[in-house]
């Protein structure tokens, strides 16, 4: 099936000049939905984006697995949505994903960027239907 790409501009805004958005794509049709985001510096107004990420998650288009990847900048367990597994960097980097099981992955060292790189390799839980 055709690939399903959602995004939008968080109504919580900071004073950076980073645009402050999330991006979903269905990439598996009725299978698997992947999103990115990269929350505000600020943590009371990650918070309040974080909110906003939540209720995204819970639209009626997010497929039964999900895998965010994001820059959330808060600490672990800062931006949870309930039902779903968090591995991070140990900072503000996080990978958050439920209806799949985290096989291999971590963070390692990336050149030009104030940031390790966080990776992971998930695959999908059989017999799962929902989050």
């Amino acid at each position: 099936g055709a690939v399903d790409v959602r995004s939008g501009r968080y109504r919580s805004p900071d004073r950076s000049d980073e645009a402050r958005v999330w991006t979903c794509a269905t990439v598996l049709d009725r299978r698997l939905t992947g999103c990115t985001t990269h929350l505000s510096t600020d943590r009371a107004v990650a918070r309040r984006q974080c909110a906003e990420l939540l209720a995204v998650l819970r639209s009626p288009w997010v497929r039964p697995a999900v895998v965010v990847a994001a820059d959330l900048n808060l600490p672990a367990g800062g931006c949870d949505p309930p039902g779903y597994r968090q591995r991070g960097d140990g900072d503000v980097q996080h990978i958050l994903f439920t209806g799949l099981t985290w096989t291999a992955g971590g963070a390692e060292g990336l050149p030009g960027t104030d940031h390790p790189l966080l990776h992971a390799t998930l695959r999908p839980q059989l017999g799962k239907r929902g989050r």
